[in-house]
């Protein structure tokens, strides 16, 4: 958890362990931008995250949608309903698993 986030500032891990928490306590997500980005992107950039609920195991049952979690291995988790946690991002594109 990076407790020096900020919104809008640059950030460089995007793929595990993205959380971190704004000068309020506002849960962040360290984010990169999409590839089609011009001028090309180099880092990465916190945003607001949905409110955090720690270190989950994937599939365990979640509390409700728009829920974020990290699982043991870092990777960022959303809660999916009945499906539970499960690992991946979720972008105005829709939900996207990590690729294996």
């Amino acid at each position: 958890m990076n407790y020096d986030a900020s919104l809008g500032a640059p950030c460089s891990s995007w793929e595990r362990f993205i959380f971190g928490r704004g000068p309020s306590g506002q849960a962040e997500a360290c984010h990169f931008p999409p590839p089609n980005q011009f001028p090309p992107a180099e880092t990465g950039y916190w945003v607001i995250s949905y409110p955090l609920y720690g270190v989950q195991q994937v599939g365990a049952p979640c509390p409700k949608p728009q829920a974020a979690a990290q699982s043991p291995d870092g990777l960022p988790m959303l809660c999916l309903g009945a499906r539970g946690w499960q690992p991946g991002w979720f972008t105005g594109a829709g939900f996207f698993p990590p690729e294996p």
